[in-house]
Parts: C-alpha cells; structure tokens; sequence
C-alpha cells in the first residue's frame, strides 16, 4: 500500500501502526458512511505528510529525550494520523467542490454515494483530526499550529477559486495559491516531527523550510502531471484542471509565449470541451512549458536538498534526498 516506503521497514511499520489507529477512529453508525471510510483507507495514498513526520523525527531522534519511548511512540503515531485525516477530509472537499469522478483509480466519496454522503465523511474526519489535537498536543504550540494551518489550505482552496478562468493570472499568484492548498501542510509534517522529538528551534524552522519546498515540489510535479501523464497511471481523469477552469503552472507557462493559440479555447470557460481540453494540452506540451516547470520543480528540490545537508548525520538524510527525487520523477 505505502508504494515509497516497501524498502524502509522502520517507516512502512509505522505508517501501518497509522492507518490502524485511523481505522479505529473512524467507526461511524451509519452504514454507508462507514462503507465509504472503508473505501477511502483501501484506496491507498502515498502517506507522505505522515512519512514526513515519522522521517522527520527519526532524525532527531535523542536516546536522552525525557518523554519515554512508548510515550513518545504513541504521540508521534497520533500526530501522524492527525495529519493524514486532515489530508483526507481536504480530499473530500475538493472532489465535492470539483465534482470529481475518480480519485486513486476508485469513484471519489461524492460520486458513489451522494454529496450528503461526503459532507458528512468530510465533516467526521475534520472532527477526529481535532481530538487527535487534544489528545496529543494539550500543552505544546502546536494546537495554535494546526489551526493556522488549516486556515492557510482554506485560503489556498479560496485563492485557486478566485483565479478560476482567469487568463491575466500570474505565475506569483499559482505559487501563493500552492504555498497554502499544499506547501503549508507538508511544512507543518516535517515541522511537527523535528519538534516532537526534541529538535532546537533553528532545527525546526529548517525542517519547516524543507517541508515547504518539498510541497512547491510535489504540486508543481502534479500539476505536470495533468498535461503528460496517463490516466491509467494517475488513476484520476487528467485534464481535470483545465476543464474546472484551473490554470496550473504547464499552461501558464504556456500563455507567455502561446496565448493567441490558447485564448480562443480558454474563452470558452464551462463550455469546454474534451477536445478543446486536448487541444490545450497539446498546444502545452508543444511550447516546452511542461520542461520548464520541471525545471521549477527541480529548482525546489534542490534547495530543499541543499537544506538537508545542514540536518544531523543520519542515514535517514540519503532515504529522504532520495524520496524528493521519486517525486520530481514520479509518474503518478
């Protein structure tokens, strides 16, 4: 299930002790609502902000912390699991808001059972990821830390929402938006697991750092993704994006040097059509603007490697440059 962890046992068991301890927390009395958790937990994701916590804290790990190690185990585990019901419940959202079909190859919650259905899944994960808060950060700052959090990927969902079909909007403006629907949330991931085991302050704010530039990263790469990837692969419609009137790096990109091609199609708004849509991926990929959003996301990532450096020695450091370098590469 955890495809980028099947080589490291010490993470793929934890993330194993996550997702049951997901699994125990979303028991509902409702039989279709606990037919789509269900569904939802054998989808299978990446779990990368949970990894993030886990490796994050692996590296600081410190034999003299005062916590016990069952304790401090069990925290990390929570914190984990806080994370990726957070994660869930913004998938939720954005499929009702989008009226996704599919999502990891499988009909998205809104699809198979109705939007009554997926508010309710949504508004149940919400809830559980704030008693996982409180069981597990009563005392620390990282109450505050979550809701501020959870406001910047509401304000990032809100801005990607403002610059819908609009053909003036700027490069700038795509980042801002992706520093808060994504970047803030794998920041938070990396920022959380220095902290919980014992990292001083300026560790904390380079693992933040880190956790920020290895979002940019996999947004940018996702967002390549829309335009080259297969939909057999991906396990999600491509194109989806640009028919919901998102324009993502690849096609803005694109409009700096092809927008007398691409305005006509653009103009069209809602009425769209596949083959437009195609049309626009084609005119994308032919203008080289896919390679140099790679090369945005390359740029990301390597700063973010460079920052690594500066972390303690640890094996851990190699396994975590090498995972920023599956997402530059992945193709789903």
């Amino acid at each position: 299930m955890f495809i980028f962890w099947h080589q490291h046992r010490h993470i793929k068991d934890q993330l194993t002790a996550v997702q049951q301890l997901i699994e125990s927390i979303l028991v509902v009395p409702n039989e279709e609502l606990q037919q789509a958790f269900t569904d939802l937990l054998n989808a299978g994701g990446k779990m990368l902000r949970p990894a993030l916590i886990l490796i994050f804290a692996e590296l600081f790990k410190n034999p003299t912390h005062s916590i016990p190690a069952e304790k401090n185990s069990n925290q990390l585990i929570g914190v984990a699991a806080s994370i990726e019901l957070l994660h869930m419940a913004s998938l939720i959202h954005d499929d009702i808001i989008d009226d996704s079909p599919l999502r990891r190859g499988q009909k998205t919650v809104q699809s198979r059972y109705g939007k009554d259905v997926a508010v309710y899944a949504g508004d149940y994960l919400f809830t559980s990821f704030f008693d996982l808060l409180i069981n597990h950060m009563q005392g620390t700052p990282y109450l505050k830390r979550n809701s501020q959090v959870m406001k910047q990927l509401l304000i990032g969902e809100i801005n990607q929402l403002n610059h819908r079909y609009k053909l003036n909007a700027t490069i700038d403006e795509y980042l801002n938006t992706i520093e808060g629907k994504t970047a803030a949330l794998f920041a938070l991931s990396c920022e959380e697991g220095a902290y919980f085991s014992g990292a001083s302050p300026d560790m904390i704010a380079i693992a933040n750092e880190i956790g920020r530039l290895i979002g940019l990263t996999f947004q940018i790469c996702d967002d390549i993704l829309d335009y080259v990837g297969d939909e057999s692969t991906l396990k999600k419609p491509i194109l989806e994006d640009v028919n919901q009137g998102i324009y993502s790096l690849p096609l803005l990109l694109a409009l700096n040097t092809h927008r007398q091609e691409l305005t006509p199609y653009l103009n069209k708004t809602t009425d769209l059509t596949t083959q437009n849509a195609q049309q626009i991926a084609a005119i994308v990929k032919s203008s080289n603007s896919v390679d140099r959003a790679r090369e945005m996301a390359w740029s990301y990532s390597n700063e973010a490697i460079q920052l690594i450096q500066q972390l303690p020695k640890h094996s851990f450091k190699n396994e975590l440059i090498h995972l920023i370098q599956q997402l530059v590469e992945r193709t789903y």
